[in-house]
């Protein structure tokens, strides 16, 4: 199996706003319908959180939440890879059994543990650097161990979170697979294509920020827009990884 590195990013960006254009309506009011969903999570649990009395109350209330919150991230994500397909998106896409809660919640625990792994071992060796200089005294040692270990923590960062970007959709895609072996999938499909995917991410940042200078409603077109065309960028990294 290989994976073939070169996509357009103009391509993806323009099927990406035509599959938009041709779900506006939905898309919209989905989005409207989540973020009001969400808000209104976030105020319940400020409320909890202020009740000095309420600990226990506190913590049901923001657990309920996360468990929403996860709900409404698998939903938008059937919901993309729908749209991304040609399959008409619909409420009920929203959907998910308690099955899938624990599989995205498993292999999001193998990614979270990879990432605490991957960071330590890139800061480790500078971090070690850093207390001998400024045990030592020998401050332009400490100051460059350390400012060398904040950019190895954020280049590997960025690597990580570029690689198994597509976790989700992997998860969804692949009902047998175990968790680990999602996530092992999830990487190996962007293999070879780390910085085509980052420089693909700075011009989705981008367009999102011209959405939001165009008085932020331009954000109701970008962030779906450029949400759909990651999708697609999946897609065909899939079919050329499966090749």
């Amino acid at each position: 199996m290989t994976t073939q590195t070169s996509f357009s990013f103009s391509a993806m960006i323009k099927s990406g706003y035509t599959l938009f254009k041709n779900h506006a309506k939905f898309i919209i009011l989905a989005g409207l319908a989540t973020t009001l969903v969400q808000i209104l999570l976030q105020l319940i649990q400020s409320g909890a959180q202020t009740n000095r009395d309420g600990i226990f109350m506190g913590l049901i209330v923001g657990l309920f939440v996360v468990l929403i919150g996860l709900i409404i991230t698998i939903g938008w994500s059937k919901v993309l890879l729908k749209i991304s397909r040609g399959d008409g998106a619909a409420w009920n896409t929203f959907k998910s059994e308690p099955s899938l809660w624990i599989r995205f919640i498993k292999a999001y625990l193998w990614y979270i543990g990879y990432f605490i792994v991957y960071t330590v071992v890139a800061s480790l060796v500078f971090a070690i650097i850093t207390i001998i200089g400024f045990t030592a005294n020998i401050l332009w040692l400490g100051t460059t161990g350390a400012i060398l270990g904040v950019i190895a923590f954020v280049l590997v960062s960025i690597y990580f979170t570029t690689r198994y970007q597509f976790l989700r959709y992997v998860i969804l895609d692949n009902p047998e697979m175990r968790s680990r072996d999602t996530f092992r999938r999830a990487g190996a499909i962007t293999k070879g294509s780390i910085i085509q995917l980052i420089g693909f991410a700075i011009i989705l940042g981008f367009t999102n920020f011209l959405g939001f200078i165009c008085l932020v409603v331009g954000l109701a077109v970008s962030i779906p827009t450029t949400k759909i065309a990651q999708v697609k960028v999946y897609e065909y990294l899939k079919e050329q990884y499966s090749a």
